[in-house]
């Protein structure tokens, strides 16, 4: 099996000073770069976002009226079956 290799780009980020001071001495204790520190941050940030998008999707599900009756059609077709599953464990 191999690893797919990713492109590497190189950019330039401005900071302010004592975020970078406080990123470079938190990367040192990691003994990681900064770097790999900036990655990771960003990375977790980005999984959040997306994370976030995803739940803002779903919330307006609890006020969309077609959607509510078509679980509520979907509940009642399969409520006989689920209690025969229940009383069956």
């Amino acid at each position: 099996m191999s690893a797919t290799k990713v492109k590497i780009v190189q950019t330039t980020a401005r900071i302010p000073e004592p975020l970078y001071k406080e990123a470079k001495y938190a990367a040192e204790e990691m003994r990681n770069s900064v770097n790999d520190l900036l990655v990771s941050a960003l990375r977790a940030y980005l999984r959040k976002v997306r994370r976030m998008k995803i739940d803002a999707s779903f919330k307006s599900m609890k006020t969309d009226q077609a959607y509510l009756d078509e679980t509520e059609r979907i509940e009642n077709e399969f409520a006989q079956s689920d209690w025969e599953a229940l009383l069956e464990n």
